[in-house]
């Protein structure tokens, strides 16, 4: 494995995700914000905050599995959460505990923080989720030739490698480093013109 995740002894106890990550991979990942949509582009669980946070939790694991990783290989979860209030902690968990089995979700879960917001990009959207993992190189560029991901070429670093909301730049020596997308027309931007204001933030601390 390489990702180790722990909670040491002088921390907030009884938490559902583990306070350190630390990944000894050469492979670094980082998924967009996911928001509650299909491939189509058209919403999951209007006005259901439970329902929504599943599918963001699904879409980021087909980000991941697009990069050759899983939920093991996470080191950090961030979700956003618009007009956030302690009450609505019960349907936030029961969204997660319900994709938990059919994702293969690593409980207690990887570090996270849940951070509060006045709103996000389309007023439907109640949560987002980012992602970041650590996984081991493997044959990872000839997976993506073999899935017939598209490639451009890179500015000097060997080649870059876009897979839906994933970046990956390879550099000289063959080892790909990961950036986000960068979205090239207001219909392909899923954040649109939108601020994200941050109202309050912290880790789940309350749950």
């Amino acid at each position: 494995m390489s990702v180790t995740r722990f909670s040491p002894a002088g921390l907030q106890p009884h938490t559902p995700y583990h306070h350190v990550a630390v990944g000894t991979g050469t492979r670094h990942i980082h998924v967009s914000g996911q928001v509650a949509r299909l491939g189509d582009g058209s919403p999951v669980a209007p006005g259901d905050l439970a329902g929504q946070v599943a599918q963001v939790l699904r879409n980021t694991g087909r980000a991941l599995a697009g990069a050759d990783a899983s939920f093991q290989d996470v080191v950090r979860l961030t979700f956003y959460v618009t007009d956030w209030t302690p009450d609505k902690i019960g349907p936030f968990m029961a969204g997660i505990e319900s994709v938990v089995e059919e994702l293969g979700l690593p409980w207690p879960l990887p570090p996270a923080s849940l951070i509060g917001v006045d709103h996000l990009f389309e007023p439907d959207v109640l949560v987002e989720l980012e992602a970041t993992a650590v996984s081991q190189n493997g044959d990872f560029l000839g997976q993506l030739d073999r899935a017939g991901v598209r490639r451009r070429a890179g500015r000097g670093r060997g080649e870059s490698l876009v897979s839906s909301n994933v970046l990956l730049v390879v550099d000289a020596a063959g080892h790909p480093r990961a950036r986000l997308r960068r979205h090239r027309s207001a219909a392909d931007r899923p954040f649109g013109s939108h601020s994200r204001r941050a109202r309050r933030s912290g880790p789940l601390s309350s749950l």
